[in-house]
């Protein structure tokens, strides 16, 4: 099985992990990734929103994922 996981930003890839053991579950390799742990611990240093273009309005950042990313 073949996983990828990725963060972007505005059409520029930030961050990527492909592959995976086994049988292990999509929401199991997030957990046990080097992502997934600094996701947890909050260590991504991930903004907590932007200011829209020509706007004061702030939007916040999100993931898309499935229900096997229970984030």
């Amino acid at each position: 099985m073949e996983l990828l996981i990725a963060l972007c930003d505005q059409y520029k890839f930030t961050y990527v992990d492909i592959g995976a053991y086994g049988s292990q579950s999509d929401g199991g390799i997030l957990k046990y990734s080097v992502f997934g742990k600094k996701l947890i611990n909050d260590n991504l240093n991930i903004p907590k929103g932007k200011i829209m273009q020509n706007t004061n309005i702030s939007v916040p950042l999100y993931f898309v994922g499935d229900e096997a990313f229970p984030l």
